[in-house]
């Protein structure tokens, strides 16, 4: 039984492969359909690298379904920080245990571990140079090799933390709370902007790295402009305690979770809020935009992980299995799937099926 799926599992992928080539959508259709219908073949790696070239097919499709691919116990404490790679075939971790790992997504086995030793808080996968960055509790990023030597530490390194566009440099914060730009290859820090003196507690950082998000009283969202350091905007206040916040990549639009398990969509110019998304009744933790703006997900304390269409104000799924609370989210770049990981050191790995439009693939 086992040959005979294989057998029609590699002729779909051969003739995948020719449809591909000639431009064929209707070849391309019907194998790729073939493959997500075979038992055992759906999210395999020649499946999931379909999918990586069907991205673009995916982008503002309706969702057909969802599915559970594997839960990875990764960790002996809280997932603090997921990454991923992007061929989104393997999966990078970071946790209060002390630890960072990459993992294999289709089989679930171990490649590397990176022993930080204090607990870690962000993880960065830096496909471009084949190197993992780790920023943990101790204040100090690490770069290191693939290979899990430790290349370089360069300490004093304070939140938020943000990627340039091109992975080369990091923005973060100094011991005096004024931004840095940290040369990722050398670890040289430079002056990036002004003192920030307000008591603020720094959240997240805008992707072109002009605005610095923070919140005070628990719910009051601001906004401060890099450059000076001073307020330039503020969303309208929270209903409850403000527990994650993150900006669109683009676009006018800032999300936050609040600890009653409502999610607030706010426009940036006006600071109103356009849009509450209900589903989740526990503390929002952790939030995360896919490779088309409009979805979203969320990971709470109430265990569950929730897709969401912000446009359209909806919850396309809720993603059940998590036995704790789930602390990290993340889309990989293929738009097919999803990670989350919780509070005891599991990460669930999540399938996404969309409709795939055939105008888009050519």
């Amino acid at each position: 039984m086992l040959r005979k799926l294989y057998i029609s599992f590699k002729r779909a992928i051969d003739r995948f492969s020719q449809g591909w080539r000639d431009s064929d959508i209707r070849a391309v259709m019907e194998s790729f359909e073939e493959v997500r219908n075979l038992p055992g073949f759906s999210w395999s790696k020649e499946a999931i690298q379909i999918r990586n070239l069907l991205v673009k097919g995916s982008k503002e499709a309706p969702l057909k379904s969802w599915a559970f691919i594997r839960a990875i116990p990764v960790h002996e404490g809280e997932v603090t920080s997921l990454d991923t790679a992007h061929d989104s075939l393997s999966i990078l971790t970071g946790s209060i245990d002390g630890r960072a790992a990459l993992w294999d997504v289709v089989s679930g086995n171990l490649i590397k571990s990176f022993p930080v030793n204090s607990p870690v808080r962000k993880v960065y996968f830096i496909h471009e140079i084949n190197k993992v960055i780790t920023w943990s509790e101790d204040n100090i990023l690490r770069l290191w090799g693939l290979d899990g030597n430790l290349l370089l530490e360069i300490d004093e390194v304070y939140p938020p933390l943000s990627l340039d566009q091109g992975r080369q440099y990091m923005l973060a914060m100094s011991v005096d709370i004024s931004p840095i730009r940290i040369e990722l290859s050398s670890g040289r820090k430079l002056p990036f902007g002004s003192s920030i003196t307000e008591e603020e507690r720094l959240v997240c950082i805008t992707a072109d790295w002009e605005f610095i998000y923070c919140i005070r009283d628990d719910v009051r969202v601001r906004r401060l402009y890099r450059k000076s350091g001073q307020r330039v905007g503020a969303l309208r206040d929270a209903s409850a305690k403000v527990t994650s916040v993150m900006p669109a990549r683009a676009g006018d639009k800032v999300l936050t979770g609040l600890e009653t398990g409502d999610v607030s969509v706010f426009l940036v110019g006006s600071g109103m809020d356009i849009a509450t998304l209900r589903g989740h009744v526990d503390v929002i933790n952790t939030l995360d935009e896919s490779p088309h703006a409009d979805v979203w997900v969320t990971g709470s304390d109430d265990f569950d992980v929730r897709l969401w269409d912000i446009s359209k104000e909806t919850c396309l799924a809720a993603l059940e299995g998590h036995s704790h609370p789930v602390r990290s989210v993340r889309f990989f770049p293929n738009f097919s799937m999803i990670a989350s990981g919780s509070s005891n050191g599991k990460v669930r790995i999540w399938g996404l099926e969309w409709e795939v439009s055939r105008q888009r693939l050519f």
